[in-house]
């Protein structure tokens, strides 16, 4: 999943990205994260709340994954 999330994130910030990075610090913003927020969605076949989507859920990609992963879960 680290891949797969990591790819999609590089994909919207045009650049290299690691796993722990900040990804704010690098170029993330509101635009991005709702295009990002779209695109895992679709891709996991998931829902995350709105109030689950913070600063420290959406901080970097094993963050991500970790909140991808709650809710793969939850929906199976």
């Amino acid at each position: 999943m680290e891949t797969i999330v990591g790819e999609i994130i590089e994909e919207l910030l045009k650049t290299n990205v690691d796993l722990d990075e900040d990804l704010f610090s690098i170029g993330m913003d509101s635009l991005l994260v709702l295009h990002l927020i779209v695109t895992l969605e679709e891709k996991f076949n998931i829902d995350i709340p709105d109030e689950e989507l913070n600063v420290d859920s959406l901080k970097t990609v094993k963050s991500i994954c970790n909140l991808v992963s709650k809710h793969e879960y939850s929906n199976s």
